[in-house]
């Protein structure tokens, strides 16, 4: 067997790949945020411009929502924000392609 030594640099690589990562969460937190404003239901259009995301670094998470406390109850009523996620998952998939 033989044995060659590396010039790959591990830490860069891990470091690139979490970058691309955090960049393209960003991204999809932008597009799932207009895509759930499109289909959030309009009373007085409180609820639908307090549609916002959150993109969580450490967790390499982004979150979808608003803070208004009766947001949840237009959900369970009359559901709007898990379809349009739900119907996002293609483009979401489409958005990490490059990456993996």
């Amino acid at each position: 067997m033989i044995v060659t030594k590396s010039n790959l640099n591990t830490e860069e690589v891990v470091s690139t790949i979490e970058q691309k990562i955090s960049e393209k969460l960003e991204d999809v937190g932008q597009f799932l945020e207009q895509d759930v404003k499109v289909v959030t239901p309009v009373r007085t259009g409180r609820l639908k411009s307090s549609m916002t995301h959150i993109t969580d670094l450490t967790d390499l998470s982004t979150s979808i929502g608003s803070d208004l406390y009766y947001s949840k109850y237009v959900e369970s009523r009359k559901p709007f924000l898990e379809p349009a996620v739900t119907g996002d998952i293609p483009k979401i998939l489409n958005t990490f392609k490059d990456i993996i």
